[in-house]
């Protein structure tokens, strides 16, 4: 199994949403994604992040993981009981400009 990229634990309330949202799509900026990648991986994150929270109805901790592997990775998300996991494929090498 891949080794996690890094792990977060933020409170389930919006704004702290917000910042793992983008902490995710700095990580994706990181290692090379395309704008219209990063933006794509962001949003489905985040529609991740509010659905997990909004079933579980109730304030408490998100936890994230990163798992990173050759050929993608996954977010692995667990609030209140409940997990989600969005995959993401790497980036292919940006040409030179």
């Amino acid at each position: 199994m891949p080794d996690a990229v890094f792990n977060l634990r933020v409170p389930a309330g919006a704004d702290y949403r917000s910042l793992a949202v983008d902490v995710v799509a700095r990580y994706f900026d990181l290692i090379g994604g395309a704008e219209s990648e990063r933006q794509a991986l962001a949003a489905a994150f985040g529609r991740a992040l509010d659905e997990l929270v909004g079933a579980t109805g109730t304030p408490g901790t998100i936890e994230v993981s990163c798992v990173g592997g050759k050929a993608g990775g996954e977010l692995q998300l667990r609030c209140g009981g409940r997990s989600a996991v969005v995959r993401y494929e790497n980036p292919r090498p940006q040409a030179a400009r």
